[in-house]
């Protein structure tokens, strides 16, 4: 139980024992959600696509331009700035290291997995 700013007293779903709930932080870095995106895609995609992705998310644009070149410097991600002629860069992950196919009997179905 809590006292209110009012006087009332509130009730907790908790014991007084135990802390309350916290909210989960799912926030999701803007590093990860680029690598993702780019891990769908069949090629290479345009960087300004890449700045609409951030901002749809809360970050700048300038942001992601930074995380796509701290990625290409980790080798995660290929970048080609010769596709088209125009000042525009394209971006593409790069390949899986490993590709693993194996097969679940009970599902009756073939399981590929990318090891990066």
């Amino acid at each position: 139980m809590a006292l209110t700013m009012t006087g009332k007293i509130r009730r907790y779903p908790f014991k007084a024992t135990q802390a309350p709930p916290q909210p989960a932080m799912t926030k999701i870095s803007l590093r990860t959600r680029i690598l993702e995106y780019l891990r769908k895609q069949e090629g290479f995609c345009n960087g300004g696509e890449l700045e609409k992705l951030a901002f749809e998310n809360g970050f700048k644009g300038s942001n992601a331009s930074r995380r796509l070149r701290e990625l290409h410097e980790d080798k995660l991600i290929e970048r080609n700035d010769t596709l088209d002629k125009k000042r525009t860069v394209w971006y593409r992950a790069t390949k899986p290291k490993e590709v693993i196919k194996y097969y679940v009997p009970k599902l009756n179905k073939e399981i590929t997995k990318s090891i990066w």
